[in-house]
């Protein structure tokens, strides 16, 4: 819900126009937010919208790099290291692959090296869908 936030303010999306035409209020996104993906109202006189740093702090961009930074991980468990979680071999791979040459080189560029291609997010959604399921259990 955070991310999809940030995501309308920080766009020329429909919902931002009637914002700025005064048809709705930053109070009316949050509810219908909240609604949507939280299935509850925020509380009352919260003022969530202040209290949500990210927002305006600089920090924005940012936040979506912990989703690539999962996708890229999910990418590198399911095809590299799952059912071997402590093969010698790969993990040293990894070490002189990915650790060895830190920020001298893109991160692509040492991902796609170790992987062999560019990454994929369907191991992410893979996983989610995993952890969603176990979840129900």
């Amino acid at each position: 819900m955070l991310a999809t936030l940030d995501n309308v303010i920080h766009s020329h999306s429909k919902f931002l126009n009637k914002l700025q035409n005064d048809t709705y209020s930053f109070d009316d996104l949050l509810q219908y937010l909240s609604d949507s993906f939280l299935k509850m109202s925020p509380a009352p006189e919260s003022n969530m919208m202040a209290s949500f740093g990210h927002l305006g702090g600089g920090y924005d961009g940012r936040y979506y790099g912990y989703l690539w930074s999962k996708c890229i991980a999910s990418d590198m468990f399911s095809t590299k290291f799952k059912g071997d979680i402590c093969n010698q071999k790969i993990g040293l791979r990894y070490r002189q692959t990915i650790l060895r040459p830190g920020g001298s080189l893109e991160p692509e560029t040492l991902i796609k090296k170790f992987l062999g291609r560019k990454f994929k997010t369907k191991y992410l959604l893979h996983d989610l869908i995993e952890h969603n399921a176990s979840n129900k259990n």
